[in-house]
């Protein structure tokens, strides 16, 4: 079995310093429901892991003259419990009460969820009926992506 090196950046910067340098190899870790999964069906062979989980803008849920904005490491039941997600954006809020078992909910994340796209999850089609738009951050800059597209 391949080596697997693993990071804990503390900053976005840091982060996509890493993906980087090492491109295509590397997988983002943020709740880990989807890809550990993958890693453990050996579906998948990164060389690097870096993970999101001491970068603390990630996890936050805010709003914006735009709309909501929900960090890569906000968890399902962070997004459930939102006051903002529940007042303005309740089907969002309840799909994300749909995932899984609690402790599913406590670790998972709703970006992991709209990145992995699985067949069957809850969080993308409520994200798609709101129109939701994804802000992608890279090594190459940023740029949004209309989920419906």
């Amino acid at each position: 079995m391949p080596s697997l090196d693993y990071y804990e950046p503390e900053s976005v910067e840091e982060a996509m310093a890493l993906l980087a340098r090492y491109g295509e190899d590397a997988r983002v870790l943020a709740g880990g429901q989807s890809l550990m999964v993958l890693l453990r069906q050996r579906l998948i062979f990164p060389s690097s892991l870096i993970s999101l989980h001491r970068i603390p803008q990630l996890k936050g849920i805010g709003s914006s003259p735009e709309g909501a904005s929900i960090g890569a490491m906000a968890t399902y039941r962070a997004v459930r419990a939102s006051p903002l997600v529940r007042e303005k954006y309740g089907i969002l809020a309840q799909a994300s009460g749909l995932v899984g078992p609690i402790p599913v909910q406590n670790e998972g994340t709703v970006v992991g969820s709209t990145c992995h796209n699985a067949p069957g999850a809850d969080v993308p089609p409520a994200l798609l009926a709101l129109d939701a738009v994804a802000k992608a951050v890279g090594p190459r800059g940023e740029r949004s992506i209309p989920l419906a597209s």
